[in-house]
């Protein structure tokens, strides 16, 4: 009895410890990411895709005498929607919030100076071939610099570097870096990448009446007054020599992770005549065309298949800024007349895991001075580009004036 009693716990113990090896030698279940993507046709030639991303973040005011609570806000609340219908057309659609904050949240919802859902993105394109697309409606396709066209969900760094240098006039002529007009687009000999548009400008952006403080100091914002320009001219033409990219949405890539090995350089324009306007001090005023220049290079060099062993990704900008003279335009959100140095530098290490990153800003202006900017942190990518978090330390200085100094952690979700 004993015996028997002893085998059969001893057989029990044994299943057990099977069951647990078997359990233990079970491939770990994974959720790879598939588009949610509708299609339209057998072979998904036509199709729509829908996307979405939410940027969760908690910041922290670092400053000597600000309030170091840690303040909790929605950085971006994103809908999307892409549909090619036929080999030909091509409709883009964007929506969403921005900045929601605990001092801006709505009682109800639906008022007061809190964000709102609005449209960022609605415009239908026409391809004529791989060299020529051409679209209409509010797009975001526009000139001077690959940041300039950046995307949201997959850069290396938290967030677009500030001052919006990149987006100079961002909330002036546009609806948040997103303008009314034509664009232009296309690949020539595979390795040539450009960009055109032609826009009209925001009247709400621009001055109420004709300046009177007789300084000579040129205002942006001339557009709306009698004699003031009514379009604004733009591209980007960047040069391939390692892998190519895609054009088929406005958004570059921040980072590719290791799956691309990129060299690009590029150049871009910015032309908006009559667009500023100063007041001399003999009483006359005068007008001023805004001409903007930049270039820049971009490079992704992955070690190992794919980035296994790790990935250097690096970033180099030059921009000079003609708003007239000695335009300000609210040089600490945008960018003032003079020039800027933008650089970023981060490493992927191993594992494609962890991606520790700096970047900067040093910006000389006529007028405002000089200043810079500071932003060192890691990445963490759970799942790619899928879901990450990032924590960084924000600086930004203006004639040796601290205007921000924080800490902050941002949750990045996509699908």
């Amino acid at each position: 009895m004993k015996k028997s009693t002893f085998t059969t716990l001893l057989m029990l113990l044994l299943s057990v410890g099977v069951l647990f090896s078997q359990e233990e030698e079970k491939p770990k279940k994974t959720y790879p990411y598939k588009p949610m993507k509708l299609n339209l046709n057998e072979d998904g030639s036509a199709f729509v895709r829908f996307l979405t991303w939410q940027q969760l973040w908690a910041t922290s005011d670092l400053r000597e005498d600000a309030d170091s609570q840690i303040k909790p806000s929605i950085r971006r609340s994103r809908f999307a929607f892409l549909s090619k219908f036929s080999p030909k057309f091509q409709l883009f659609m964007q929506w969403g919030l921005n900045s929601l904050t605990t001092d801006n949240l709505d009682g109800l919802g639906n008022g007061g100076d809190g964000p709102q859902m609005f449209l960022h993105d609605a415009h239908v394109e026409y391809n004529f071939g791989k060299g020529l697309q051409l679209g209409y409606g509010l797009h975001y396709w526009q000139g001077l610099s690959r940041a300039s066209n950046q995307s949201t969900i997959n850069k290396m760094a938290l967030d677009a570097t500030r001052p919006f240098v990149h987006w100079h006039d961002i909330a002036q002529t546009n609806q948040f870096a997103r303008k009314l007009g034509l664009y232009a687009k296309g690949t020539i000999a595979k390795k040539f990448n450009y960009r055109l548009a032609l826009s009209s400008p925001r009247s709400g952006g621009g001055l109420g009446e004709l300046p009177t403080d007789s300084t000579g100091v040129a205002n942006f914002g001339a557009w709306t007054l009698p004699d003031g320009g009514n379009y604004i001219f733009e591209g980007y033409l960047s040069y391939s020599f390692w892998d190519t990219e895609g054009n088929a949405l406005p958004f570059y890539v921040g980072t590719y992770l290791g799956s691309k090995k990129i060299l690009n350089v590029g150049a871009g324009f910015y032309n908006f005549s009559n667009s500023s306007i100063a007041s001399n001090t003999n009483g006359s005023v005068e007008y001023f065309n805004t001409n903007h220049f930049a270039a820049d290079v971009f490079l992704e060099y992955p070690f190992g298949e794919k980035g296994a062993n790790g990935m250097l990704s690096a970033y180099l900008a030059f921009y000079n800024f003609d708003f007239g003279p000695n335009a300000d335009n609210t040089s600490t959100v945008r960018a003032a007349t003079g020039s800027v140095i933008f650089g970023e530098l981060g490493y992927l290490l191993p594992g494609k895991k962890v991606m520790p990153y700096i970047s900067f800003q040093s910006r000389d202006y006529d007028s405002a001075g000089d200043g810079s900017t500071i932003n060192a942190g890691v990445a963490y990518f759970i799942s790619g580009h899928n879901l990450k978090i990032n924590a960084e330390y924000h600086n930004i200085k203006q004639n040796d004036i601290v205007n921000q100094r924080q800490f902050r952690v941002q949750l990045h979700f996509f699908m």
